[in-house]
């Protein structure tokens, strides 16, 4: 059985909330008649944002890589030890100290003894070692991208960071008998738990990754702040009735078993407390939000970037050891969950790229960052289709054609986000006993039947179906 890190941070208040208005709080997207990005048939209030996105934000310590213009050499490198780990970085120093569990307040709480390297390298990319299903990369790279799709989400939003803001504002409200308190499940960069930490200076929060954040500069974690190093797939019953508020944002692929998850999720809850989901789809859409299909070049339907994403969302559900479609079934898992009272799912659809009309100021820029997410992302594919067996130099002509293709805004797609939003009922909390039947469910990925076809031919070769070279890309 695996082991986790110890901590010595630990919450044992308990508390109950009275009841919420929660009919009036559901989501705020851009505004009541955006039809271009939301589902305009969603009871969707307006918060209407004024404040334009700033650069002086932590995004700016990074030095992301660039999206360079068409022609230029897309390739990111690495060539040393130092690259993924720099010296003045919290992963650097966890990774070659292994230091034991520090005093309130601290960085992260690690157990070098039962722990070893919190990290592993694998095609020159930084990766978990505590999670082999978890296969994206945990270095700077790609928390500087994780930094950037966090202010995409937030300003789709309007520059909120959660979907149920009179929800979360009033289980984390100043002045209650017990100090509020948050976990961030799968935090990443710490981008969420950092602004969180930021907006309720009253509460505390934790964020909890398989690897620590890969911080340049320490001073920016505010004392009511902290990161936990943790595998969220073990009990979580040390953090039992501790949180007003629980975040996952894209947490699918290092779950093993997403139904048992939500059960142990709740067990941290508070009565009344709030569960916040989030996430993105590999599965590409057209102007109409129709799904675009992984297809064969030539069909008029084909793009390369749903190529890539195809090619990775295949390669990861053929491991069969994560919740890649959980998100299909938030709704009836969460339904038939006795812990939670009261749910909702709601979509939206971000362009790749400002290439709808109408964009106000906010969307333009959250489509700007959707534009950079996915250029980036390509990347943190590569360690995983390499993996798979596609020879590299296949690997990156398939991601020169999309990032030309993202560029020039040929790619006329979007996106879906899916949230979800659940309250933690005032009973005691249930175990999960029964054994979850198999889910039986179309992948949530559409590949056409030339492309199955052709990849069925091709099989023993690894090889993507009819690989052009960028510049022969029309």
């Amino acid at each position: 059985m695996a082991e986790r890190a110890q901590t010595n941070y630990s919450y044992t208040s308990r508390s109950t909330i009275e009841d919420d208005d929660r009919l009036s709080s559901e989501f705020v997207p851009h505004n009541d008649d955006d039809t271009s990005q939301g589902d305009s048939s969603s009871d969707f209030s307006m918060e209407t944002a004024s404040v334009a996105p700033s650069s002086n934000d932590r995004a700016s310590i990074f030095k992301p890589p660039s999206i360079a213009s068409s022609g230029s050499d897309m390739s990111i490198s690495i060539a040393s030890r130092d690259e993924i780990y720099p010296h003045d970085s919290v992963s650097q120093r966890a990774a070659e100290e292994q230091s034991d569990i520090s005093e309130v307040p601290s960085v992260v709480s690690y157990n070098s003894s039962v722990d070893g390297h919190l990290f592993r390298e694998l095609f020159g990319r930084a990766f978990a070692a505590q999670n082999d299903s978890y296969i994206l990369p945990a270095d700077d790279i790609e928390h500087s991208r994780l930094d950037r799709q966090h202010d995409l989400l937030k300003y789709d939003l309007g520059n909120c960071l959660y979907a149920a803001p009179d929800l979360v504002r009033k289980v984390l409200r100043p002045g209650q008998a017990q100090r509020p308190s948050v976990l961030d499940v799968g935090t990443g960069s710490g981008r969420w738990a950092l602004e969180m930490a930021a907006e309720f200076p009253h509460a505390d929060i934790v964020g909890l990754d398989l690897a620590p954040p890969t911080l340049t500069d320490v001073s920016t974690i505010p004392p009511n702040c902290r990161f936990e190093v943790d595998n969220a797939n073990l009990p979580l019953d040390h953090y039992a009735n501790c949180f007003d508020v629980v975040h996952c944002r894209c947490v699918e692929l290092g779950i093993v078993d997403f139904h048992a998850f939500l059960y142990n999720v709740a067990q941290t809850l508070k009565p009344g407390g709030v569960l916040l989901l989030c996430s993105g789809y590999a599965q590409l859409f057209d102007e109409q939000h129709r799904p675009l299909p992984v297809t064969v070049e030539g069909d008029p339907k084909f793009t390369w970037i749903q190529r890539v994403f195809g090619e990775a969302y295949a390669a990861l559900l053929a491991r069969q050891d994560n919740a890649l479609d959980a998100k299909d079934h938030w709704d009836e898992w969460v339904d038939a969950n006795p812990n939670f009272e009261y749910h909702f799912v709601r979509d939206r659809f971000i362009p790749i790229g400002p290439w709808p009309e109408g964009l106000n100021d906010m969307q333009r820029y959250s489509s700007e960052l959707m534009r950079y997410n996915c250029s980036t992302i390509l990347f943190a594919y590569k360690p995983l289709l390499r993996l798979e067996g596609f020879p590299p130099d296949v690997i990156d002509r398939m991601i020169e054609n999309a990032i030309e293709e993202i560029q020039e805004l040929r790619a006329r797609a979007y996106v879906k986000w899916r949230y979800g939003v659940a309250i933690r009922s005032s009973t005691p909390w249930t175990e999960k006993l029964e054994t979850p039947v198999p889910v039986e469910s179309a992948p949530s990925v559409i590949f056409s039947d030339e492309y199955k076809s052709a990849k069925a031919n091709s099989a023993s070769s690894k090889s993507p179906v009819n690989i052009t070279p960028a510049s022969s890309v029309v």
